[in-house]
C-alpha cells in the first residue's frame, strides 16, 4: 500500500473504515515487533530464546538435514517457473522450496525418524495466543483445526549467523545456491 492509495482512507468520512484500517496496522505492527524480538534474541544467547540446553524442542537442523540429504532431488530446472505458470503453486517454487517440501515428507514418511526422534506434546487451549520461531525445529501440528499462521521472511543475509540458516545449510549440502 502506496502513501498516494492512503490518502482517501485518510481524509475519509468513515470514522468505522478508519477504525479498521489502524487496528490492521496495529496488529501488523505488533507482529513485526515481536517477530523482530524473537529474531533479535536468537542469536544472542539471552532473552526469548535459548540457545543452550533447551530440551526436546531444540534439534539440530543441519544433522536432520544430512540424514535425509541423499533422498532430496534438486528440481529440473525451470520446473519451478513451469509449476507457477500453470498455477500448480501460487509462485515461483525456488530450489531451496523445493528441497525444503522433500525434507517435510521424508521426515515424516520415515517411520524410524518419527519413533527415535524427541518429541514433546504441547497443548495449547482454545483460543489462545502463541509465537515460535521454527526455523531450526522440526514441528508439527498432531491435533486440533483453524490454525492461523503468520510467516515472517527475513533477508538471509540481515540475520546475525546467516551460515545456520536453512537456505545456506542446504546450500552447503547440495554444493550450489537454491535462490
Amino acid at each position: 500500500m502506496t502513501v498516494r492509495s492512503l490518502s482517501p482512507l485518510l481524509r475519509t468520512r468513515d470514522p468505522a473504515a478508519l477504525r479498521r484500517f489502524l487496528a490492521r496496522a496495529l496488529v501488523f505492527a505488533t507482529l513485526g515487533v515481536c517477530a523482530a524480538l524473537l529474531v533479535s534474541c536468537s542469536s544472542s544467547g539471552k532473552g526469548l530464546i535459548p540457545t543452550g540446553d533447551a530440551g526436546p524442542l531444540q534439534s539440530d537442523f543441519e544433522a536432520v538435514a544430512r540424514r535425509f540429504a541423499p533422498a532430496l532431488r534438486l528440481p529440473l530446472p525451470g520446473s519451478g517457473r513451469l509449476l507457477a505458470l500453470l498455477r500448480v503453486t501460487k509462485s515461483h517454487r525456488t530450489p531451496y522450496d523445493a528441497l525444503m517440501l522433500q525434507l517435510h515428507d521424508r521426515m515424516k514418511e520415515d517411520d524410524a525418524f518419527q519413533r527415535e526422534s524427541p518429541q514433546t506434546a504441547i497443548d495449547f487451549s482454545a483460543g489462545s495466543t502463541w509465537l515460535a520461531f521454527t526455523d531450526q525445529v522440526s514441528h508439527a501440528a498432531m491435533s486440533g483445526q483453524y490454525q492461523l499462521e503468520q510467516t515472517f521472511l527475513l533477508p538471509v543475509d540481515a540475520m546475525a549467523q546467516p551460515d545456520r540458516s536453512p537456505l545456506r545449510i542446504l546450500e552447503r549440502i547440495k554444493g550450489r545456491r537454491l535462490v
